[in-house]
This record gives structure tokens, sequence and C-alpha cells, in this order.
């Protein structure tokens, strides 16, 4: 994979490809931010959204990332734009799982752990 050459860091921490054409990536560490390719990696773009740690996706429209901070970006679109809401948790999110558009599960520190069962969109996903 060639991403296009921007200034600051490099580094790729996650990659997620719906199609053999189609990715989200995120890029660099604490102004981490998504890249998305439609060429199979051949070009990267950036996309508007706040990059997390970490990158799932339910199925090949809807994404989750998450920041250490409780910042939760989401997209519905296969990454093309992403939404970003301040979540509140008493402990730090060290990880999460997405095994359906509307469901997700959030971990974190002293044992938190959280399903989060609808999100404003998920009446639009389920269609």
């Amino acid at each position: 994979m060639i991403g296009p050459e921007e200034q600051g860091d490099q580094r790729v921490w996650k990659v997620h490809f719906t199609s053999e054409t189609s990715g989200v990536q995120i890029r660099g560490m604490g102004d981490a931010r998504f890249l998305r390719t439609d060429d199979g990696g051949k070009t990267w773009s950036g996309v508007v959204g706040s990059a997390g740690f970490d990158l799932r996706f339910a199925n090949d429209n809807v994404g989750w990332s998450f920041r250490e901070n409780g910042v939760f970006s989401y997209t519905s679109d296969g990454g093309r734009r992403w939404t970003a809401r301040q979540t509140k948790f008493p402990a730090t999110v060290k990880g999460f799982s997405l095994p359906r558009p509307d469901r997700g599960y959030v971990v974190g520190d002293h044992g938190m752990s959280y399903v989060i069962a609808s999100y404003p969109l998920a009446t639009r996903l389920k269609a």
C-alpha cells in the first residue's frame, strides 16, 4: 500500500477493507486521521473525522473508531464520512467489538464493560 506523501507521522495503525478495492486506514499517532481508497490501495485520500486507536466494521457500511478520551466516531457509508460523538464512560476505553450495525460492546480499565445497543444512526442502519 502506498499512501499520499505528507509530513508528520505516516505510520498506518489499522486498515480495514470492505471489498477488494474499498478500504479505510488509520494513519498517524495523536492526531490520527482516516484515509480511504477505492482502487485497492493504489491511492489514498484523506477523510474528515476523528480517528481513534482502533477500527471495526459490522458490515460494508457501518464502522466505529474510539479514541481513549471517549470520542467515538462512526460511519454508515463505508468510511466516506465520519461523525464524532463524545461518550462519557467511567473508565478509559481499551477495546470494543461491533458484531452488528446497531450493537457494540465496549471494555475498559477496572473491568468496565458496556453494551451499546442503540445510537443515533440505529434506526437508519437497520434498513
